[in-house]
């Protein structure tokens, strides 16, 4: 809390910040919100406090991707870590209100960092429960990435295809899923 707190003060925005301190500002409140889930600190709390500071947290996140496209991967990223630090139903009840507005709509509208999100979000909480959040997304043994969701997919996956000068760390994750599905067909 204290370390929110402080954040607020010290990094507040201001109308009347441009260009490089506006960015500088920015990217303050960004690794604030690292350094909150790479420490532990965030993890450890105990629960009230966490699905309240988790929620605090992944406002933070979705405001500054919101300022600058190119803080969107980064903020995703963060917001995988937070949805991996915190249990499920904090997830469910503190998290997930803040990515809703980001994964409304129909897969193929979807922005590569919201895909990466939903990608992490289908892996965390229950599928019943993934299925309750994003109804109109079907999943299949608990994986967006499946034939039929395919080519809706196709556009997010070309959007992603453009980050440079490597690729989007949403390939990372299909990476993952494509050796975790195979580890799991037998020969």
């Amino acid at each position: 809390a204290g370390v929110l707190s402080v954040m607020d003060e010290s990094m507040a925005l201001h109308g009347s910040m441009h260009g490089a301190e506006e960015r500088d500002m920015l990217f303050g409140r960004i690794f604030t919100c690292a350094a909150l889930l790479r420490s532990g600190r965030l993890a450890a709390e105990p629960a009230p406090r966490r699905s309240g500071h988790a929620s605090t947290v992944a406002r933070e996140l979705c405001f500054c991707a919101g300022k600058k496209s190119f803080l969107q991967e980064l903020c995703a990223v963060l917001l995988c870590e937070l949805i991996e630090a915190v249990p499920a139903d904090e997830v469910e009840e503190g998290v997930w209100p803040h990515l809703a507005p980001l994964l409304s709509g129909n897969l193929a509208e979807w922005s590569c960092h919201a895909l990466l999100i939903a990608m992490r979000l289908s892996r965390r909480v229950p599928t019943a429960t993934f299925n309750a959040l994003l109804p109109h997304i079907s999943l299949r043994d608990g994986s967006l990435l499946h034939a039929t969701n395919l080519p809706a997919l196709v556009p997010v996956l070309k959007g992603a295809s453009i980050a440079h000068p490597r690729l989007h760390a949403v390939w990372d994750g299909i990476l993952a899923h494509g050796f975790r599905s195979a580890s799991h067909t037998p020969p």
